[in-house]
């Protein structure tokens, strides 16, 4: 018999896993103390969309914080 674990990710955990991602440029400043973090949604088939607002238009940083957030997944 094979028993399979359901693991509920919550909004929070999200959030919580973020904290990890630093701005490259200002490495002890987390995206989410930056306040680039808008919006976390998680469907029913747990997949997870992170909405980011710049700091300010045409950060350089961007794509790589995107990447970083998305490594995070």
């Amino acid at each position: 018999m094979r028993f399979s674990t359901l693991v509920i990710i919550t909004k929070e955990d999200i959030i919580e896993a973020l904290h990890d991602v630093k701005d490259p440029e200002i490495p002890t400043i987390s995206v989410v103390d930056l306040g680039i973090i808008r919006k976390v949604e998680i469907d029913e088939d747990n997949q997870v969309k992170v909405t980011m607002t710049p700091t300010f238009s045409g950060c350089p940083a961007l794509k790589i914080m995107e990447n970083m957030v998305r490594e995070k997944n």
